[in-house]
C-alpha cells in the first residue's frame, strides 16, 4: 500500500474525528450545529488542500479514510438541521465547494441541500449573519493562527478560521 507524506496526520485526524463525531449528539439542546463543520469538515478540507498545494497527493486509502469521516461529519451537520444529505461526497468535491463559497457554513449548507438562499440571498442578510455569528464569517481577513490539526501555520485569506 502506497502512503503519502501525510499518512500519520491522516490517521491521527481520522481517529480523532471518528471519536468526536461519534460523541456528538445533534439532538442535544446544547449542540452547536456548527461543531461538525469546525471540528470535522474544516480540518479535513485543510489537510486535503495542504497535500495538494504541496504536490504530495494523498493515496487512495488516505482519501477513502478522510472521505468516510468527512461524510459522517456532514451527516451530523445535516441532522442538526433535521435533514439528510442526498449523496456521499468526495474530498475533491468538498474542497471545490469550499473554494467556491469561502465559508464552511455555506459549504455545509450547500452539501447537505439546505436552502442557503433564504438565509443569505442579499448582502444585508449576509452582513447580518456575519455580525450575529461574532464576525467569524467569510470576510474576517487573513487567518494567521496555528492549525490545531497539523501544527502548520495558516496565512491564507481564502478561508474562515476553523475553531
Amino acid at each position: 500500500m502506497k502512503r503519502s507524506a501525510y499518512w500519520e496526520e491522516v490517521t491521527t485526524l481520522v481517529e480523532r474525528s471518528r471519536e468526536e463525531c461519534a460523541s456528538f449528539d445533534p439532538a442535544a439542546d446544547e449542540s452547536d450545529p456548527h461543531v461538525p463543520l469546525a471540528a470535522g469538515v474544516g480540518p479535513i478540507i485543510e489537510l486535503y488542500v495542504d497535500s495538494r498545494r504541496e504536490s504530495e497527493p494523498l493515496s487512495a486509502v488516505e482519501e477513502s479514510l478522510l472521505e468516510g469521516v468527512l461524510n459522517d461529519w456532514l451527516d451530523q451537520f445535516a441532522a442538526c438541521h433535521d435533514t439528510v444529505p442526498d449523496d456521499r461526497v468526495s474530498l475533491h468535491e468538498v474542497a471545490m465547494c469550499y473554494a467556491d463559497h469561502g465559508s464552511l457554513v455555506s459549504t455545509g449548507r450547500d452539501l447537505v441541500g439546505l436552502d442557503a438562499a433564504t438565509s443569505s440571498s442579499t448582502p444585508a442578510a449576509s452582513a447580518s449573519a456575519s455580525a450575529s455569528s461574532g464576525g467569524t464569517g467569510t470576510d474576517g481577513g487573513a487567518d494567521t493562527t496555528g492549525d490545531q490539526t497539523t501544527g502548520r501555520s495558516r496565512d491564507r485569506e481564502d478561508r474562515e478560521p476553523v475553531r
